[in-house]
Parts: C-alpha cells; structure tokens; sequence
C-alpha cells in the first residue's frame, strides 16, 4: 500500500515526458475561448470581453485571499490552494446561461464556490446546491501539494463570504450519497460541475449519472481534466467527450461541454438499449 501518494503524484509531475505533455496542453489552452462561448451561446465577442473585464474588477479574490491569509497566520494550516486562472471561464459562463439550478461536487475551501455564487448574484436568480466531503490537514499527508484540505475545526465553504450564502446548499459527504437524490428531486438542471475526486471512475461516475438531467442549453463543466493522466489513470474527460461525440471548450485544466438536443437524443438511445438489454 502506498503511503505516501501525494508524493508519488509530486514525482509524476516531475518525469519528464508526462510533465511536456503536460505543459503542451496547457499552452493550447492558454488562450480565452472568447469565439467558443460567443458561438455557444450567441453572443457578440464585445459580449465575452464585457464579462472578463468584470470578472477582473470583482474583489472576491482579495477577499478570499485575505481571509486564508488570515487563518494562516492564526494557525498552523498550510492549506488553501491557489485561485486558479480556469475560474473565469465557470463564472462567465454562469452569467451567460443564467443557470436556475446547478449542482457542484467539491467545494474544500470554497473558491470556485463563491464566483459560482457571485454570478448568481449578478443573474439576480439560481440555486446551487454543493456536495463534498470534507477532508482536514490532520487527515492528510505532509506531500500534499494540493493544499485542498480544510483547518481543522472549519466546514466546507469555510472562506465563502456570508453575502453570498443565500442561494446555497451544502450537503457533507460523498458525490455517490447525495448526487442521485439532489437530481431525482430537481429532475433538470442547467449546469453540473466536478470538482471532487479526480480519478477516472469518480469522475466518469458523476459525468454519467449527471449528464442525463443537464437540460438542452446547459453545460457540464469539470476542472482538473488532465490531472488524471498525470496519475496515469487515463483521460475521463476526454473520453467521455468522444463517446457523446462533443468537441469541448477548454481553459486551463477546466472543460466544458454542452449539451444540446441531439446529445439528448442519443442518450436517451444509450439508456433505452440498456434498458432493453436488462429485461
């Protein structure tokens, strides 16, 4: 048994043929998809940039940022991650569909949970309801280099400001206890975002059991989608993206694919062959 795989993804990162692989793909997407989501959502490109100039103007991140300060100096977690750049393309996205219902897995801290949360704001309307299993430094091993644990003693979403907490939910536990209920009870949403286990079956699990009540218009958005082949456990974005036969829009390590009617049609197929198969 691995004791240590924080450390062994650390030294993954450093071969040196997965890290230019690595690197390759980040420099693909370095630039902003601004004629990607022009074309999805049938805006004007001056659109696009409006909503960038925004999301620069927001002071979240200082707020945020000076909130893990904050609990840093006070005690001794050493958490807390980084903002990551793919940030922007979740929140100008969530402007831009004005999303009723979206539903995250993976919340730690709360980063991607406030600009979630911030665009709703902005929308004037949505819900998001937010499911993660809370893991804490003294959980962890001292090679994590992720620094997505949590300061003992504090609840998930600790650092999201308590102006935006009105149009959230928390549920405490795994994607594969609450994700099917949250979904069975909304029947449709707008957005379904991962963020939580990024190994190929947790991953595939919630893409598959999600995508079939993403509503025509709406999106499935994951971050980290290349973190997985570093681990060398294979590319369940990617593959996910072939099966339904969709070219995503990708920042960074975030991807998004939308779904449109066509994509619902064929699973809608999928599911009746299987169900078909079952009998």
């Amino acid at each position: 048994m691995l004791k240590q795989p924080a450390k062994m993804i650390y030294d993954l990162r450093q071969h040196k043929s997965l890290r230019k692989a690595y690197l390759k793909q980040q420099i693909r997407n370095s630039q902003f998809p601004t004629r990607e989501l022009s074309e999805l959502f049938s805006e004007p490109q001056q659109k696009i940039e409006s909503l960038r100039r925004e999301y620069s103007e927001l002071q979240l991140s200082t707020e945020l940022k000076d909130k893990v300060t904050k609990k840093r100096r006070e005690t001794k977690w050493n958490g807390g991650g980084q903002i990551g750049e793919e940030i922007e393309l979740l929140y100008i996205v969530t402007r831009l569909l004005e999303p009723d219902r979206i539903i995250e897995t993976g919340v730690s801290a709360g980063y991607s949970t406030a600009f979630i949360l911030t665009a709703l704001k902005k929308n004037g309307h949505g819900q998001l309801r937010s499911i993660d299993l809370p893991v804490y430094q003294s959980d962890t091993d001292p090679y994590d280099e992720f620094g997505s644990y949590l300061p003992d003693g504090e609840k998930s979403g600790w650092a999201i400001p308590d102006g935006l907490r009105d149009q959230w939910e928390l549920y405490e536990g795994k994607s594969s206890e609450h994700l099917n209920s949250i979904l069975k009870d909304w029947r449709s949403i707008d957005v379904f975002f991962h963020d939580s286990g990024h190994t190929y079956h947790t991953m595939r699990w919630e893409y598959d059991t999600a995508w079939p009540h993403i509503r025509p218009g709406g999106v499935l958005a994951s971050d980290d989608i290349y973190l997985p082949r570093l681990r060398d456990l294979g590319d369940p974005f990617g593959d996910f993206a072939k099966r339904e036969n969709i070219s995503p829009i990708t920042y960074s390590e975030m991807g998004i694919l939308p779904v449109s009617d066509s994509g619902r049609l064929r699973t809608q197929k999928r599911r009746a062959m299987r169900r078909l198969r079952d009998y």
